[in-house]
């Protein structure tokens, strides 16, 4: 929960939106009730839906963990997925895992996620990037962007960055 002079700042200053994170579940995301509890305070203070962001992109980028929420893969996989098989494949395995994460994202009040749905890993970018890329084919990366983008939006209005 908020402290009251969390809440005073808030209410004063209304922010247009806020980014949760957290570190080992120690006050932000520890579970659905308390997630949905502080969405609510927050969004309350400023009085209206304000956007709430968190980065929940899958593989090592997870703010909303186990054993209360799903393990998402990393973008990586389905890059791969779409070198191996084919594109088609890569892009259900991606509608499904992005409408799980969606439902997840939803069930909280969450409205915005951040993914990394256009970078590209190439020789000289910085390690971070690493398996959250879709790969280095800016053509396959957009076209499984553009999917991710989709299906959060259809999926309750999400945007992704």
């Amino acid at each position: 929960m908020l402290t009251a002079e969390e809440t005073a700042l808030f209410a004063a200053a209304k922010p247009l939106g806020f980014i949760l994170f957290d570190k080992d579940g120690a006050r932000n995301i520890q579970n659905p009730q308390q997630l949905r509890a502080l969405i609510k305070s927050l969004k309350d203070c400023v009085g209206w839906n304000c956007p709430i962001l968190i980065d929940q992109e899958g593989g090592r980028v997870q703010r909303m963990k186990a054993p209360h929420w799903r393990a998402y893969p990393p973008g990586k996989v389905f890059g791969d997925q779409a070198a191996e098989e084919t594109l088609e494949a890569a892009l259900e395995s991606l509608r499904f895992n992005t409408l799980q994460m969606a439902d997840d994202l939803v069930e909280v009040g969450i409205n915005v996620t951040c993914s990394p749905v256009l970078d590209l890993v190439f020789p000289g970018a910085h390690d971070i990037i690493g398996d959250r890329a879709f790969g280095a084919d800016p053509a396959l990366a957009g076209r499984l962007g553009l999917s991710l983008c989709r299906h959060y939006l259809a999926a309750g209005g999400h945007a992704c960055y």
